[in-house]
C-alpha cells in the first residue's frame, strides 16, 4: 500500500468521524450557524480532499505513488501521529466537555508535543481559549458548553 493511500484511508475516517460528531451538535442554518456547523463543513472537506488523495490515480493517470510505507520510526513521524490522534480526541471531547475545557486542553497537549515549556504552554492556551470564546460571543455564535458549563 502506497503512502498516499495509507494516509488517504486515515483523513477519510478523520473527516467522517469528524461529520458523524459533528451531527449531534446543532447545525443551525448557514445565517444562524449552530455550533456543529463549522466542525461539519471540516469534516466534509477532508474527506472529500482523502477521497481525491485515494482515487487520484483514476483521475490523474499519470501521477504515482511513492512506495510502501514504513512503519513510523522518527520523532517527527511519531508527533505526528500523536498530533492526529489529539485532533481525533478533540472531535470526541467536544460535547462532553465543551469548547473551552477540550480546546484548552488539546492545545496544551499540541503545544507540548512542539516542545514549548510548561509555563508558556498554559498562558498561550488560556489565552488563545479566551480570546475564542470572547470572539463567539461577541459574534453570538454558541459554543458547545459541556459538562462543565451546562445551564440545566
Amino acid at each position: 500500500m502506497t503512502a498516499d493511500r495509507v494516509s488517504g484511508w486515515v483523513f477519510l475516517g478523520a473527516g467522517l468521524f469528524a461529520c458523524y460528531a459533528a451531527i449531534d451538535m446543532s447545525l443551525g442554518s448557514l445565517q444562524s450557524p449552530g455550533p456543529g456547523l463549522y466542525p461539519l463543513a471540516l469534516g466534509v472537506m477532508l474527506a472529500v480532499l482523502a477521497g481525491i488523495l485515494l482515487w487520484g490515480r483514476a483521475l490523474w493517470p499519470g501521477s504515482r505513488g511513492r512506495g510502501a510505507v514504513p512503519a513510523a520510526r522518527s520523532p517527527r513521524e511519531k508527533t505526528v501521529a500523536a498530533a492526529l490522534v489529539t485532533l481525533l480526541a478533540y472531535t470526541a471531547l467536544l460535547p462532553t466537555l465543551g469548547f473551552g475545557a477540550s480546546t484548552f486542553l488539546v492545545l496544551g497537549v499540541l503545544l507540548r508535543l512542539g516542545r514549548m515549556r510548561w509555563p508558556a504552554l498554559v498562558v498561550l492556551s488560556l489565552a488563545f481559549t479566551g480570546v475564542t470564546i470572547a470572539a463567539a460571543s461577541l459574534v453570538s455564535i454558541p459554543l458547545p458548553a459541556g459538562i462543565l458549563f451546562s445551564r440545566s
